[in-house]
């Protein structure tokens, strides 16, 4: 879920992670807006003067680095963590994953579509014509 676009402010993203809570989603990702070099959103954001940091370092997708238009970057940032440790309160991200996988198996088991892997066996593919 990318968060602190233009339109966004504080309820918004309060809102998606009860939202997301409600229906329980399995897993998330939330991730900040972050401008790129040579995308359309570095080019807005630096023509309106909004970028804050051009240490490649802090581009990480988890940290704010331009001004945000309806919050602040420190409560941009406390959002983003508010949003992981909200959606995330019961387990964390590593454990979910794995319970989903186990379920996917679990399905496939019991609709005769599961194939354990062997990195022995030969893999073969059906070819789509026949």
């Amino acid at each position: 879920m990318l968060l602190g676009m233009d339109d966004h402010d504080v309820d918004y993203i309060k809102r998606l992670v009860d939202f997301l809570c409600q229906i329980h989603l399995d897993i998330a990702e939330f991730t900040i807006v972050t401008p790129f070099p040579h995308t359309p959103i570095r080019e807005q954001l630096e023509q309106e003067g909004r970028i804050l940091s051009n240490n490649w370092a802090d581009y990480t997708a988890g940290k704010v680095v331009y001004q945000p238009k309806k919050m602040s970057v420190d409560k941009l940032q406390a959002m983003y963590e508010y949003a992981w440790d909200t959606f995330y309160a019961d387990s964390g991200y590593q454990l979910r994953m794995g319970q989903l996988f186990q379920r996917v198996i679990e399905r496939e088991m019991e609709d005769g579509t599961y194939r354990r892997y062997n990195p022995r066996m030969k893999r073969r593919f059906q070819n789509k014509e026949s």
